[in-house]
């Protein structure tokens, strides 16, 4: 198996390549945070998860958890989201979604009056959600 291939858009790893760079983040972050220093955002820490997350079921974990939602295939079908896609996903309005863009609190891109969001940072937002923060 190949340990990386990329896709317009996309990076997928292999489970023991997403394992490694998980722990790159994780030893990063304590080692900083040991002097004194802020360690890493709340995105990379987040991207850390996702791929903890991913080696330990396997390659097809974010597929599978996408293909659980509300608007099943989103990720496989679509290489950004639209407003009410991620919405769906993270079970709030799409103004809610606009909102969090608009303030930086989640990346997307504004082309012409739509926003258009990448459906692995939506992922990790989840993830994120789902242990408690906002």
């Amino acid at each position: 198996m190949t340990p990386a291939a990329f896709i317009t858009g996309v990076v997928a790893l292999d489970p023991r390549a997403a394992a490694l760079v998980a722990k790159a983040i994780r030893t990063g972050n304590e080692q900083l945070r040991a002097h004194g220093a802020p360690g890493f955002t709340r995105d990379v820490l987040a991207a850390g998860v996702a791929l903890e997350d991913a080696s330990r079921a396997g390659a097809n974990a974010i597929t599978a958890s996408a293909a659980t939602t509300p608007n099943d295939g989103l990720v496989q079908d679509a290489e950004r989201l639209t407003t009410e896609q991620a919405a769906n996903l993270l079970g709030v309005t799409p103004n809610a979604v606009r909102d969090l863009a608009r303030r930086g609190r989640l990346d997307g891109h504004k082309i012409g009056q739509n926003w258009t969001f990448d459906p692995w940072q939506i992922e990790a937002r989840k993830r994120h959600q789902r242990q408690g923060n906002s």
